[in-house]
């Protein structure tokens, strides 16, 4: 028989009692086996920590509320795995996710793989995520047979510079790939670790056309529970704008052009959702959080006026 790697699933999770056992419960169904679950409690304060401290069959790890990064950090910092997967404790995977990504990772000499997902509305509504995200309608269009599609060298950092399409919930990945999780970030911190590796190295990945997971949308997710103000400021305003910050040097001029420009817009539309819904205390911190950032970012939101003004372009 086969002896194969240990695999480390980091489940962080914050006040979902009522949820994170049937998170864990997908990890347990894996048809992959060895298996290591570590539960990393965000402080949680609603009986979370007395269900996983009388569970069996799992680590669990409790600290101070410091957000999703930082729980992740936590968890990877007792793994012993020499792979690693996420799951957000909301999420739930299929039985072979966790087998059928270490044999493409296997089978392509990969950095990391990924699977698409449905997406589950509270209405209980369900679509297939990835073939309806833009940058990969190509892919779907073209598949014939195939089960999978390589990414790699321009092509995948083109995919990545213009946004995340594997959350953490979809990965597996060479623990060698992984940093650490950015606990500056508010929001795209899987996305910020992904950039990290993939800007400095020569990236092989790739990522299953069938949806192997359960992405659950309840009104509380870290991205899906936020209301289009906030995503517009924390993630493609502030989080963009760190990103920018970290790796801007290691992006080429046409590059660093496009970033900024999704950092301006990430900042015209909170200003313009702050604006209609009359929260003029957060558009006075919005527009202070500008005026610290520096002349770089004003003349990207100035260029992007300049544009709406003498093209017409709307968001």
């Amino acid at each position: 028989m086969e002896c194969l790697p240990l695999i480390s699933v980091i489940i962080p999770t914050y006040n979902r009692a009522a949820l994170v056992r049937r998170a864990i419960q997908s990890v347990m169904d894996q048809v992959y086996r060895p298996v290591e679950i570590i539960v990393v409690d965000d402080g949680s304060t609603d009986g979370t920590r007395e269900m996983l401290e009388a569970m069996e069959g799992i680590t669990y790890v409790r600290q101070q509320n410091s957000g999703q990064a930082a729980a992740r950090n936590a968890g990877l910092s007792v793994a012993s795995g020499s792979y690693i997967a996420c799951l957000d404790s909301d999420d739930t995977w299929r039985p072979e996710f966790l087998a059928d990504l270490y044999r493409l990772l296997q089978k392509e000499k990969l950095d990391f793989a990924f699977a698409n997902w449905m997406q589950v509305e509270p209405s209980g509504r369900q679509y297939d995520y990835l073939a309806h995200y833009p940058v990969f309608s190509t892919y779907f269009e073209q598949r014939g047979e195939r089960t999978y599609q390589l990414l790699q060298g321009e092509e995948l950092r083109a995919a990545y510079l213009q946004g995340c399409p594997s959350p953490s919930s979809s990965l597996l990945l060479h623990r060698d790939c992984i940093g650490s999780w950015n606990p500056m970030i508010h929001i795209g911190d899987d996305w910020c670790m992904l950039l990290d590796w993939i800007l400095r190295h020569d990236t092989r990945a790739a990522f299953l056309f069938e949806a192997l997971w359960n992405k659950h949308s309840d009104g509380n997710n870290v991205y899906d529970g936020r209301v289009t103000m906030d995503i517009a400021r924390y993630l493609f305003f502030e989080d963009q704008w760190l990103i920018y910050q970290l790796y801007g040097q290691l992006l080429r001029k046409e590059e660093k052009q496009l970033w900024l420009q999704k950092v301006a817009m990430g900042y015209l539309m909170a200003s313009k959702r702050y604006l209609k819904a009359h929260s003029w205390r957060q558009l006075l911190l919005l527009n202070g959080r500008v005026l610290r950032f520096g002349p770089v970012l004003w003349k990207a939101i100035v260029i992007l006026f300049w544009k709406w003004g003498v093209k017409g372009d709307e968001t």
